[in-house]
């Protein structure tokens, strides 16, 4: 369920666009194929530039050469474009040279994707692989437009020439030869790849074999054969965008996170006394926000803020924030300036912004005599009021060298004093509710 939300922008387009495409094609198929090759030639470049731009950092070889293949692909499909019969760009009075150069890019796919299946462990050298692939693509223009010694592919009345149901059999059989061959070589492949490319070779094989059944352009078979060659695009383009771009940024996050973590841990290390309260604090602010209803998208925030909540005491003197003894007047000043610290060390990040809240205005009071802001009511960030109960209770709740830990009633007794005082009515009802409880 929650790959399918994470997805859901993705997946809807996958199902829209196609829609779309068939219901217009019902009525004007020339439409329809013309959608679907710009769809398929702007996939092609998407797939180029993100497998390049991210090379440096992937080191990836299989990504890269896909890159390089979908680009010529995307080059050989632009010419099958602009020379299908009807669009008038050239004078073209057969679909047989369209035919051509979709038969030409299939054999380029098949065999260009079993050479990188077969030598996946091997690194790619960039400008000779470029160079091999633009020499072949212009080879394969060349042998249509100007020499005509492309064999024939499509006759006008006949249909489809021996030669090309041969070929989409043959081109059928190196595309399984590539996918046994990756699956062989899977574990030089991450899972998040994999998977999308044996899909799209499953989806271009079956493509071929639908082509195969259509006597003329212009019928259903050829729209089914079109719509399955989108998939298979777009398969390939998540594997190249899921390696390049995804699984990166997710491994920052991680980083970060733990990064944060470790921030926290030091905090406790310093202060043996409090070993435990992020964690506890963490969860129980998760359960409440979650109870209150915030949004998922914002829960890692204020789980980075009440990790971070008391990051600013880095900046207060040791003789002032061990002190066993009550502080003076002049030391208060010092500990309240705290959250001040906090702000000043995390708004320099602009990933940790969000997660501000907590850290800056946890000890704000719902009357406004908080600080550092005086803020009141509901003009305190909700994740500060949230997490401003949390961290009250399990202080209260444990044992510190001064006291001992606060029985359950004496501690909800008094979060229930300070309703409307120190604490927002509403959470502090939400929080005796669906968490202390629990």
């Amino acid at each position: 369920m929650n790959l399918l939300i994470e997805n859901f922008e993705s997946i809807c387009i996958a199902i829209f666009m196609p829609a779309l495409l068939v219901i217009v094609g019902l009525n004007n198929y020339l439409f329809f194929h013309t959608g679907v090759e710009i769809f398929c030639i702007v996939i092609s470049i998407v797939i180029f530039a993100t497998s390049v731009r991210t090379f440096r950092y992937s080191r990836n070889s299989f990504t890269l050469f896909l890159g390089y293949i979908y680009f010529f692909m995307g080059v050989l499909t632009f010419f099958h474009l602009t020379t299908y019969y009807g669009i008038n760009i050239f004078k073209i009075d057969s679909p047989n040279i369209a035919t051509q150069f979709w038969i030409a890019s299939k054999y380029f796919q098949a065999l260009a994707l079993l050479i990188a299946a077969t030598f996946i462990t091997t690194p790619i050298k960039k400008i000779p692989a470029f160079l091999v692939m633009l020499t072949t693509t212009a080879i394969i223009i060349i042998s249509i437009m100007l020499t005509e010694v492309f064999p024939t592919s499509f006759i006008a009345g006949r249909g489809l020439t021996p030669f090309n149901i041969i070929s989409k059999y043959v081109i059928c059989f190196v595309l399984i030869l590539s996918m046994i061959t990756l699956h062989r070589n899977k574990n030089c492949i991450d899972g998040p790849c994999y998977r999308p490319v044996i899909l799209s070779i499953i989806f271009t094989i079956l493509a071929e074999l639908t082509f195969t059944l259509y006597k003329g352009s212009y019928q259903f078979p050829n729209m089914a054969g079109y719509l399955l060659t989108m998939a298979a695009y777009y398969s390939v383009y998540w594997c190249v965008f899921s390696k390049g771009v995804v699984i990166p940024y997710h491994k920052l996050e991680i980083s970060y996170d733990k990064t944060i973590e470790g921030w926290s841990k030091a905090l406790e290390l310093r202060d043996a006394e409090t070993k435990g309260h992020s964690d506890r604090v963490v969860k129980a602010t998760i359960e409440l926000a979650k109870a209150y209803g915030i949004e998922e998208d914002k829960l890692v925030h204020i789980r980075r803020g009440a990790l971070l909540h008391d990051i600013g005491k880095i900046g207060i003197p040791d003789s002032i924030l061990f002190k066993h003894g009550k502080l003076t007047d002049e030391e208060w000043k010092v500990m309240h300036k705290h959250p001040e610290y906090a702000y000043e060390l995390l708004s320099t990040s602009p990933y940790l912004i969000p997660a501000i809240d907590i850290p800056y205005y946890h000890h704000e009071k719902w009357d406004g005599s908080g600080y550092p802001c005086r803020l009141s009511g509901k003009d305190i960030p909700i994740a500060a009021r949230i997490f401003a109960i949390v961290d009250v209770w399990d202080a209260l709740s444990s044992d510190r060298p001064y006291r001992k830990a606060w029985t359950k009633e004496q501690i909800i007794d008094y979060i229930k004093s300070l309703s409307g005082i120190h604490f927002d009515p509403e959470i502090v009802k939400l929080f005796l509710e669906k968490i202390y409880e629990e």
